[in-house]
């Protein structure tokens, strides 16, 4: 029996701590060990990882609860994984993410880190200096303006490309790598259909060669040849499940089948860098402000 499960991975990969915020040390040494191939697909992917950047955030919330006559105030400690892509528009250089970081929203944002894909620090700031950067905000995709400097050997400034993705498209999409923590990955995948939702135009596809999208993966870019299309939003499994017995005991196993990822067609990238390059007023289109 097959059920379809909405797993909504509002995949920003938080999750909570009560312990004390760790200073990360910053690198005067960044690097992009990327492996050079002269294939095209790998030289492809190779330029995809070059403008993927991995986003942390780290903020508290104040919890109160009430127990009885007992009231208690907890001091949590909020830690959010993400991805982002650098972009150059108009002379512009962006950062595009997904818009469903719970800390931008609520809380106290304290720390942004930036690395590249290979897990290497290219920038730590403040909760502040992160919100000054931003730009544009629609639900689905973050733009902000790219922190400076990041002349680091190997980064690149990705190009936008068409803003409406046909079915059947083939894609590449960056995800995190399974096999080697805080390294980013490429898997090739297929656009299934067009939609809404939330009223934001969207793409539904589905990885070519099985690899899941998972919690932390929110935000990484969905790519037709070397032009970024869109960003990860969320995420559809469908689940078997199998109904075993032996000796007389019987139990359900249940596991993925396949899986439909959600992605955020761009914003008016634009517009939005010409806000960024100098318009002191907010600027409207398409009913989001634009800062």
């Amino acid at each position: 029996m097959r059920r379809l499960v909405v797993l909504f991975l509002v995949i920003s990969g938080a999750y909570l701590l009560v312990a004390h915020v760790p200073a990360m040390a910053a690198s005067d040494q960044v690097r992009l060990a990327n492996q050079v191939s002269t294939t095209p697909e790998s030289a492809e992917r190779n330029a995809i990882l070059a403008s993927s950047v991995q986003i942390a955030m780290v903020g508290t919330e104040h919890i109160t609860t009430i127990d009885g006559h007992t009231r208690c105030t907890q001091h949590v400690i909020k830690v959010a994984h993400g991805i982002a892509t650098l972009v150059a528009v108009n002379e512009s250089n962006l950062l595009v993410s997904h818009d469903h970081w719970e800390l931008l929203d609520s809380g106290v944002l304290v720390r942004v880190d930036l690395r590249t894909a290979n897990g290497d620090l290219l920038v730590s700031m403040d909760g502040e200096r992160f919100m000054q950067l931003i730009r544009y905000r629609d639900g689905a995709t973050l733009v902000l303006m790219a922190p400076e400097p990041l002349d680091v050997p190997g980064l690149a400034f990705a190009a936008p490309g068409a803003y409406h993705v046909e079915s059947g498209t083939v894609v590449n999409i960056v995800h995190q790598d399974g096999r080697s923590p805080n390294v980013l990955a490429v898997s090739p995948a297929v656009v299934d259909r067009n939609a809404f939702k939330q009223g934001k135009q969207v793409m539904t596809l589905h990885t070519t060669d099985g690899q899941p999208i998972v919690p932390g993966d929110s935000g990484g870019g969905v790519w037709v040849a070397d032009r970024l299309v869109g960003n990860v939003w969320s995420a559809v499994a469908e689940t078997e499940e199998k109904h075993m017995l032996f000796m007389g005991v019987s139990w359900t196993s249940t596991s993925i089948s396949s899986q439909h990822v959600v992605v955020a067609e761009l914003p008016p990238l634009a517009y939005v860098a010409g806000a960024a390059g100098g318009v002191s007023d907010a600027t409207v289109v398409d009913g989001i402000t634009i800062h």
